[in-house]
Parts: C-alpha cells; sequence; structure tokens
C-alpha cells in the first residue's frame, strides 16, 4: 500500500501503487514500474483483468486491474529503495488487512481509495465468511489453502491502471 497526500482531497490517502502509462507500455509494463518506483519492489504479474469502468455514471474512464506477486526472498525485494520521496509504502499483514486499514482511519486523517476497501471486505468474507454459510463449507478448504498460498508471499494485489477520454480527462492515460 501507499500513503500519500492528494490535492483535490486535501488529505492523505492509501493507495494500491499506480501512476501513469507511458505510450507504448502494457498495463503490466506500467503496474510493474509503477510499483518499483512507488515502493521499491520488484514483482512478478500474475493476471490482469480485462478493461472495466471506474464510474459508469459519472465519467468513462476505464481501468485495468493488475495483479503482481512480490517474493520476499528475492535480493532486490529485501531491503528495497523507493524512488519517490512524497510516498510512504505502508505494508498490512493479508490477515487482518481491513482492520489494519480500520485502525488507520482512527488514528490518521487519511481517507481510504474505494477499491483498496473493496478489496479489503472481500477478503473477510472469502476468509472468514465461508465457515458461517453452509453452502460455502464445500469452498472453504479451498479457500484455505488460497490462504496459505497467498500469505507465502508479499503480494501487491492491484495496480490499478485506468484510461479517460471524456472532455475533464480528454486523451489521458494514467493508473489510479
Amino acid at each position: 500500500m501507499v500513503k500519500q497526500f492528494r490535492p483535490p482531497l486535501g488529505c492523505y490517502t492509501l493507495e494500491f501503487p499506480a501512476g501513469l502509462i507511458d505510450k507504448g507500455e502494457t498495463a503490466e509494463v506500467a503496474a510493474l514500474r509503477e510499483l518499483k518506483e512507488e515502493t521499491g519492489y520488484k514483482g512478478e504479474v500474475v493476471g490482469v483483468t480485462p478493461v472495466t469502468c471506474l464510474d459508469p455514471g459519472l465519467s468513462n474512464c476505464t481501468t485495468q486491474t493488475v495483479l503482481v506477486n512480490i517474493n520476499g526472498d528475492d535480493m532486490e525485494n529485501i531491503h528495497p529503495t523507493q524512488q519517490l520521496e512524497f510516498v510512504d509504502v505502508i505494508l498490512l499483514p493479508l490477515d487482518e488487512f481491513q482492520t489494519k486499514i480500520d485502525d488507520l482511519l482512527k488514528k490518521e486523517k487519511i481517507m481510504v481509495d474505494a477499491k483498496v476497501y473493496v478489496f479489503a471486505m472481500g477478503m473477510v468474507q472469502a476468509f472468514f465468511k465461508p465457515r458461517e454459510l453452509p453452502v460455502l463449507k464445500q469452498f472453504f478448504h479451498k479457500a484455505v489453502y488460497l490462504k496459505q498460498v497467498a500469505t507465502c508471499y508479499f503480494q501487491l494485489f492491484m495496480s490499478l491502471i485506468s484510461r479517460c477520454s471524456d472532455s475533464v480527462f480528454s486523451n489521458c492515460s494514467f493508473l489510479i
């Protein structure tokens, strides 16, 4: 996670690493570059979503989500050096992701990116709620296995790449 000041909101935000897509770059290449610049970590792309809309009721902005694994044992990732001074790297444990975000919200004047908080809520549902619903018990064992695999790596789950062509963001491409 990264914490950075966002002038339009007038406060710090908690976000997934993101940034501009350079001309000729793919979503995957841009996500890895931005991850390295903002956090110092080197990652490996393990998934990319199709282009999806951000807020179709208000704009025509679209996004792609890039799933990246970060191997904490890689020499480059043991003591990562970020390239941006105005971004703070925040490491949160996966099994307490939403709880730790809620703690930050209580301690600091900070705004959480909606994509981050929805992801956190999804983590809670995926890993803890299946035990409570009989119809989902069959999937619980698979979820436990996936949780164990996920915790083997520090993961950056999303870098979000957006392209907007409405009047406000005419012909721009950027990560959110």
